[in-house]
């Protein structure tokens, strides 16, 4: 768009209408991407933003605009444009996304450069719609994937196995448990293709069959069924339990027939030993080992006056220890506490 217009630098950011942030990139033909020579190119940004973004959207307004959407207003801007003798033309438009979200485009030419071509504005406006749509479908992504990036980081913390797989049983994430469930080849195996595989062939007809069946069916989205798969592992008496959840893609309709999305397995080793409660919490809210002590006893039914007995402490020496807890958990009251350990992060890795 910046070469369509005949620009010598563009500008692309977002932000909240209802805030003063808004962030984004600025490219110019010569590829420069920093400097002060930006900051001349689209110093009126901010004032764009206090007097003309209550202008009609999809429209490119010049710096000559925004100085008279002041004056309807009785202000006079003029002299905040120190720049206007090193910038030849420049103009800018506002596109809302949607949610209090707006995207903004400008352009610039430098020097003793003259204003941009009518035919080359009405060019680039065309455009805006389309940038809208684009702007929209990138802020989704972009929200998708931090809550991925956070149900990614809540897996990590599992003591057992999570898997994600597509309807064919190609895997699209792993945890630290499966990387290793995999490298030892404990009944479960990673082919080159990508595909989770059972050691047992028939086994992998079912995992698969199992897959797909969890996508078909009534299951609501993010739940378990009660029933567990068994995988059975070569040289082991006990076999790996499996637990699936589906992750429909939400799409109308299948080519084919076999529903579509994505599966979250869990994998549970009977062998692998069970992690104490109170390393998990001294994990998870960054305790030292008294203070996990002290949660996981509050947990169980203890009271202050039990810890500080059995602990060989005094009792005001506790209570200086749980105030720093509640700090560290973010809580305020013994109740709360317990609530978080019993129902929290810390009890989802047990």
């Amino acid at each position: 768009m910046t070469e369509l217009i005949g620009a010598d630098a563009g500008i692309l950011a977002g932000g909240r209408r209802s805030t003063a942030n808004a962030r984004g990139l600025i490219t110019t033909n010569d590829h420069e991407r920093s400097g002060s020579r930006q900051d001349d190119c689209f110093a009126s940004f901010p004032l764009y933003r206090r007097w003309a973004l209550g202008q009609p959207s999809g429209k490119l307004y010049s710096d000559a605009d925004i100085a008279r959407f002041a004056r309807l207003e009785g202000h006079d801007i003029e002299r905040q444009f120190p720049d206007a003798s090193r910038i030849g033309a420049r103009c800018m438009a506002h596109i809302d996304t949607g949610d209090d979200y707006v995207c903004y485009v400008g352009f610039a030419r430098r020097g003793e450069a003259l204003p941009f071509d009518e035919s080359n504005i009405g060019a680039t406006e065309s455009l805006l719609p389309h940038l809208r749509h684009a702007y929209s479908m990138n802020r989704q992504f972009e929200s998708l994937k931090a809550v991925s990036a956070a149900a990614m980081n809540r897996y990590e913390r599992y003591h057992v196995g999570v898997v994600m797989v597509d309807e064919d049983g190609v895997m699209l994430y792993r945890n630290e448990v499966a990387r290793q469930l995999f490298l030892h080849a404990e009944g479960l195996l990673l082919e080159a293709d990508g595909r989770v595989v059972a050691q047992e062939s028939g086994e992998t007809n079912t995992l698969l069959d199992s897959i797909r069946e969890h996508l078909s069916g009534n299951l609501p989205d993010s739940h378990f069924a009660p029933t567990l798969l068994k995988i059975t592992r070569p040289g082991r008496d006990s076999p790996l339990s499996l637990a699936i959840s589906p992750y429909r893609s939400g799409v109308d309709f299948v080519i084919g027939g076999r529903a579509s999305g994505s599966a979250v397995i869990m994998i549970y080793d009977p062998e692998r030993p069970q992690i104490e409660r109170e390393a998990v919490v001294k994990q998870v809210y960054q305790l030292n080992q008294q203070e996990a002590q002290i949660v996981c006893a509050l947990a169980a039914g203890d009271s202050l006056e039990d810890i500080a007995r059995d602990t060989a402490r005094s009792l005001e020496a506790v209570r200086s220890q749980l105030k720093r807890i509640f700090k560290k958990t973010g809580t305020s009251r013994q109740t709360e506490l317990v609530t978080l350990v019993l129902s929290g992060p810390a009890a989802m890795v047990q």
